[in-house]
């Protein structure tokens, strides 16, 4: 065999190009219903014939080689012949009619994995002269399943795995090379790498000016991360834009996806599939259809803006909203808008505002139940923001963002979310009234630049002038602490503890400061994803907790809490008054 040098020239072929949020629409799939092909093998390649059939190559335990295989759209498979020596093989039509195939052999100098290329016969049944690119394995073990793709101008380029220099599971790299002229047998490879981070068996389904498609698998990693099918967009087949939306169930591995175009943006998908078991698997083949639709985000926000804003998108916005939708969540596009001046200018009512919120949030109408509820929630004094939030963790938000193929909720929204439902709590249960707009800012805004932990908003609001101006009882003090603080009522040993503590003289931030180093107090902080305590104290006042729940006789009996010195009582005076404890008044 002759041999073509691979020219490794950066910068020299197609640039790579940077990725970013608006380089195309974020991709956006669905598989339907799967049908069993009745074959063994892995590594499909599949080809659209003049004839409507579909030619199907992969390697097969029944051949030995790859096998050629003639389907149906419907999945009626036969096995029509085989070709040796050339795994993985893809091919491509060129601008002059005629097929060429790229595929993997072994060096018998070397032993290392090359991709070579040749000419394919009309049948699919014969290679021609075959030719090296010179694109080594270097004896790597996470390399290799080339795809082949015919690029607008006639050009050639093959995508291919290579192991990530830092090494690890599931790290893998997909790089590219792209052929110097339209005949497809010498490749300069592109700079820089395609995607980054574990996919694997990349192919590309739909290669136009602007507009690409590729589908591609995870790499495996262990029995609760099997392998997944993916999609990708594109401008150029340089820079993509992954979905990490599974397009499969963790059920089963699913791998070496291929597929051919049905129709717009539809398309015939082929892969392989086995048990999510250790040791050996059957690996069978299966097609499903994809449907992918990259026009939904920008559908999804469309809907906001004639809903909420009751107008037709500018193209700026629109832009503005898909960078964020992409990079952020469905939520944080929610929030912008129903927070938004244009929005607040309207000055809505309660009923047109859980209206839009229905009909935006959940495609639909409200129900008579739901709809009542959420307007006594707002009649008695809820905030909007938190109905908002009741709205975008509801399941039905997810199934329409899901529809879109958008995150409807992610960390960051949790975290938000966990933060502004725990000062909540403290306003209804300390308090007994739905939170002020000013007071809760700035409460949210404590917690959020941990300049406060959970503790210390707890202890504020059961020091504010508001609270002890209710002049509670112990009993009433000791039991709102446990309801606040745990989340429960008190039980009856715990409770006698703490009255017989406060019996003794001691005060009742004494008490505060035991129910806020204890173990139950920082498990329900950690549920709402904030930390309890971040004084050196924590367990000190945690031993308070214990010596109460023992029932503790005498108030020397007590662990002390170490004293603040009265600098810092001054400076935490102040810090009290800057975020808000006086504004928990009424006003």
């Amino acid at each position: 065999m002759r041999s073509l040098a691979l020219v490794v020239a950066v910068g020299v072929g197609v640039p790579a190009l940077s990725t970013s949020a608006s380089a195309a629409p974020r991709p956006v799939g669905s598989l339907g219903t799967a049908t069993a092909l009745g074959l063994s093998g892995v590594s499909p390649h599949a080809d659209l014939m003049e004839d409507g059939s579909v030619r199907l190559y992969f390697p097969s335990p029944e051949t030995g080689g790859t096998a050629v295989a003639t389907c149906t759209l419907a999945g009626d498979c036969s096995i029509v012949g085989s070709i040796e020596r050339a795994a993985d093989l893809t091919d491509v039509v060129l601008t002059d009619g005629s097929r060429r195939a790229y595929f993997i052999e072994l060096d018998p100098e070397t032993g290392f994995k090359l991709i070579y290329t040749a000419s394919l016969s009309a049948d699919g049944l014969t290679l021609g002269d075959r030719v090296s690119l010179g694109i080594s394995s270097e004896g790597a073990m996470a390399w290799g399943v080339p795809d082949a793709v015919l690029l607008p101008d006639g050009r050639v380029r093959i995508y291919w795995v290579e192991p990530s220099p830092q090494g690890g599971m599931a790290t893998e790299n997909i790089v590219s090379a792209t052929s110097t002229d339209i005949i497809g047998t010498v490749f300069v490879r592109d700079g820089g790498t395609r995607t980054t981070g574990g996919l694997v068996d990349f192919e590309v389904l739909r290669a136009e000016p602007g507009n690409w498609l590729a589908i591609m698998s995870t790499s495996p990693e262990d029995m609760e991360n099997p392998q997944r099918l993916l999609v990708g967009t594109s401008d150029d087949g340089l820079a993509w834009q992954i979905n990490q939306e599974s397009l499969t169930s963790r059920e089963m591995s699913y791998l070496d996806p291929t597929g051919i175009p049905t129709g717009e943006d539809t398309f015939l998908v082929y892969y392989a599939k086995a048990p999510n078991v250790l040791g050996d698997r059957d690996y069978t083949l299966e097609q499903a259809t994809l449907i992918a639709d990259l026009n939904a985000a920008t559908r999804f926000i469309e809907r906001f803006y004639t809903n909420i804003l009751g107008r037709p998108s500018d193209e700026g916005g629109l832009n503005a909203w898909l960078d964020v939708i992409q990079t952020q969540s469905a939520s944080a596009v929610v929030l912008g808008f129903l927070n938004s001046p244009e929005f607040l200018a309207k000055s809505l009512d309660d009923a047109a505002f859980v209206d839009i919120l229905y009909r935006t949030l959940f495609d639909r109408e409200g129900d008579a139940g739901g709809t009542s509820y959420w307007l006594e929630q707002l009649a008695g004094g809820k905030l909007r923001d938190m109905v908002i939030w009741g709205f975008l963790r509801a399941a039905e938000f997810k199934t329409l963002s899901d529809s879109f193929g958008v995150t409807a909720l992610n960390a960051a929204d949790e975290s938000a979310y966990g933060i502004r439902a725990f000062v909540e709590r403290f306003y209804t249960l300390v308090l007994g009234r739905q939170p002020d707009r000013g007071g809760f800012d700035n409460w949210v805004t404590a917690l959020t630049n941990g300049s406060y932990a959970g503790g210390d908003i707890a202890k504020a609001f059961f020091l504010s002038a508001e609270y002890l101006n209710q002049n509670t009882s112990n009993d009433a003090f000791v039991e709102t602490c446990y309801q606040a603080f745990f989340g429960r009522a008190a039980d009856s040993a715990g409770k006698e503890g703490w009255l017989n503590v406060l019996a003794q003289g001691q005060s009742r931030e004494y008490v505060l400061n035991g129910f806020i180093g204890s173990a139950e107090f920082a498990a329900l902080a950690a549920s709402y994803g904030i930390n309890a305590s971040k004084t050196a104290g924590a367990t000190d006042a945690a031993r308070v907790g214990t010596a109460a729940e023992r029932g503790t006789q005498r108030a020397g009996d007590a662990e002390a809490i170490p004293t603040l010195p009265m600098l810092a009582l001054f400076i935490f005076s102040g810090l009290l008054g800057l975020f808000g404890v006086r504004r928990l008044a009424r006003r």
